[in-house]
């Protein structure tokens, strides 16, 4: 009966991070109060399991949930990530501790979980802005790094402004201007210091504030946009892919087990609630 208690917080976290997902996405923004009901139930789940298997839990496994907290919340701190991203992977890392046995997460459900979501990012958005940037005239690390948007959507993109027609001598086509003037070096210069460039996201929020500078942007045909990533939604696709597949990382460095993990996983997946915590799978001769 105590199983389905797990599995019942793990549906809120999920439902929970679902939520947090859309209004990252919607403003890049996720209130702290968004996390209350999975802290809530999450708690009375951690505590729970931990009470009852105090005895028969491996010491790793505790070495490893504080360690990925301790982490998270120092890449919060330093602003290595959202504040939003880092509550979710420490709630993430510590909710889940009832289920450490039952998916392939060699460094931690948490840990697991935040290299799915970068693998995920950096699938994703290279098709993305390249399907977007197709017929726009530009070098192809323009075309697959960042998004071109008009100026006149400027309230309507998030992104860090990377590069925009304030930069070029010509400003009356829709096509690619002074390719000598942005070679890729000063272009993956700015592209590595996100923070030292202009975020729509300060626009959208405060535009009367930014209003001389929205009128600026509004005129120009090319606005070229480092991706803001709402990474939130893609740690929700991480502990999916957790506990449908296991550590896409880990997994692609014993590729010759990889079948076997995926099975293992999907058979640990699909079982009862109970069997998953009786049997748990051993990954050993995978590693």
């Amino acid at each position: 009966m105590i199983e389905y208690l797990y599995s019942f917080s793990l549906s809120v976290l999920i439902a929970t991070l679902v939520y947090a997902s859309f209004t990252d996405i919607r403003s890049r923004t996720v209130k702290f109060k968004t996390w209350i009901p999975s802290v809530i139930v999450g708690s009375i789940s951690t505590i729970t399991y931990l009470y009852y298997n105090v005895n028969s839990i491996d010491p790793m496994i505790n070495l490893i949930v504080i360690a990925s907290v301790v982490i998270f919340f120092a890449l919060g701190w330093f602003r290595f990530m959202g504040g939003a991203d880092a509550w979710a992977l420490i709630f993430v890392s510590i909710f889940t501790v009832p289920f450490t046995q039952s998916v392939f997460a060699p460094d931690g459900i948490g840990v697991s979980v935040y290299f799915n979501a970068i693998i995920v990012v950096l699938i994703f958005y290279p098709i993305y802005n390249l399907i977007k940037n197709w017929n726009i005239d530009a070098p192809i690390y323009y075309k697959i790094l960042s998004l071109r948007i008009e100026g006149k959507d400027i309230l309507k993109n998030y992104g860090y402004i990377i590069d925009s027609d304030e930069f070029k001598d010509v400003r009356d086509r829709d096509a690619w201007y002074g390719e000598g003037t942005f070679e890729f070096l000063d272009f993956f210069g700015r592209y590595s210091k996100p923070s030292e460039l202009e975020f729509t996201k300060w626009f959208i929020d405060e535009p009367k504030k930014y209003k001389g500078r929205i009128d600026e942007f509004m005129v120009q045909k090319n606005v070229w946009l480092l991706n803001a990533v709402p990474f939130v939604a893609f740690i929700t696709i991480g502990l999916i892919i957790t506990f449908v597949v296991g550590d896409l990382f880990n997994m692609a460095l014993g590729l010759n087990s990889s079948y076997n993990m995926l099975l293992g996983n999907v058979i640990n997946a699909t079982a009862l609630p109970q069997e998953a915590y009786k049997i748990p799978i051993d990954w050993s001769g995978g590693l």
